[in-house]
């Protein structure tokens, strides 16, 4: 080989080490960036990143019933608004693909398989989890996508939040039928103004909020969390059933709760007409059975489940989850 050779070949390795230094100069960046932009601090990219922070073998996993904020100690909560099974089934191979679990409480709640899923896109598909060879944010496909979209809004804007507004539809409670549509979005912001002017945020209650309006959203939401009719042979019962099975068959100790809603939502859900909810007990009893794991409901926690602790018709308040959960526990797993 010549002088001149030599020294082209020497020079392409040159390149080719500062082309590669920089692509790792430039994905650190753009990690530390998804890690500290308040561009990311919500929704489905604040949820991988919870993910990839945890480390724990104890963990509850459900939707925005559960939440993502933990009340238990040593306990991660994987919890996180309008979750399917499908997707609850990969969050739980993610979690769990390189350590064993521990005691694991799994939200048992008909919305799972609720009618107002049939038209709701999953978000935590396959590309949304970074590779296990590769644990970083700018490895999932909800960071990536959002990325160019972030840094141009922080630069524009300085800083920012991204809302997280609970989704309430709402129902004639009169004829159990669904209301006018301009009646649901009247009381859904009525409930968000009287949220926000409390001062109290999500330790608003229920309570508060006048009586027949309260009516009306419950009954909304108990037709939109009816589970749909077949439900039991479908593809979210059967992502369900597998993510209980990967739980148990990697050696969780599990627990199945049905979370807790307002007295009159169980009212409800017993009178709309195509009820589905005695169905799914009979359906979530039945797999308490067969996969050998507890089930409870709120009818086995020593707890008043009065409007005063829920937030609205379907969630607890901060305040109600703080007293719920430790007694869950308590519960699932006294020995």
């Amino acid at each position: 080989m010549s002088f001149t050779q030599d020294h082209a070949s020497r020079m392409d390795g040159v390149k080719l080490a500062v082309f590669v230094g920089l692509l790792w100069v430039a994905a650190g960046a753009a990690e530390i960036y998804a890690r500290f932009s308040p561009q990311f601090a919500s929704g489905h990219a604040w949820y991988i990143g919870h993910l990839l922070d945890s480390h724990k073998p104890n963990a509850v996993f459900g939707d925005s019933q559960v939440g993502g904020s933990s009340y238990l100690q040593d306990t991660d909560f994987f919890g996180i608004a309008g979750q399917q099974p499908q997707e609850f089934e990969r969050v739980v191979r993610f979690v769990f693909a390189h350590r064993k679990p521990g005691n694991v409480i799994v939200m048992a709640s008909p919305q799972w398989f609720g009618a107002y899923h049939a038209d709701r896109q999953q978000v935590l598909v396959d590309s949304a989890f970074p590779p296990a060879w590769l644990p970083l944010r700018i490895a999932s496909g909800i960071y990536r996508s959002g990325l160019k979209a972030a840094i141009v809004s922080d630069v524009l804007t300085g800083t920012s939040t991204l809302g997280h507004h609970l989704r309430i539809v709402a129902a004639n409670a009169a004829e159990l039928s669904p209301p006018d549509r301009a009646e649901v979005l009247r009381l859904s912001r009525l409930w968000e103004q009287a949220l926000a002017s409390s001062g109290k945020g999500y330790n608003f209650p229920w309570a508060d909020f006048p009586a027949e309006y309260r009516g009306v959203l419950t009954l909304s939401r108990v037709f939109e969390q009816n589970p749909v009719p077949g439900f039991e042979t479908g593809e979210a019962a059967h992502a369900y059933l597998r993510a209980l099975q990967f739980l148990k068959d990697h050696g969780a100790r599990l627990c199945l709760v049905r979370t807790p809603v307002t007295r009159r939502f169980l009212t409800y859900s017993k009178i709309i007409p195509g009820e589905n909810y005695t169905a799914f007990d009979r359906y979530i009893r039945a797999i308490s059975n067969d996969i050998d794991a507890p089930f409870f409901d709120q009818n086995g926690i020593s707890l008043s489940f009065d409007d005063d602790i829920f937030v609205n018709q379907d969630h607890l308040s901060y305040d109600g989850h703080a007293a719920y959960w430790p007694l869950v526990r308590e519960k699932c797993f006294r020995t």
